[in-house]
């Protein structure tokens, strides 16, 4: 089972960083059935 937890992230993120992270999600299952919060 996955782990999570709250780390601090900058105030604004630019549409590459949430792209990116967007094509890292959908190429693996770790983030399945998991909250994710970007920004601050």
């Amino acid at each position: 089972m996955a782990k999570s937890t709250l780390v601090p992230v900058p105030s604004a993120i630019s549409r590459a960083d949430v792209a990116d992270f967007l094509v890292k999600a959908a190429e693996n299952d770790l983030w399945l059935r998991q909250a994710v919060q970007l920004g601050g």
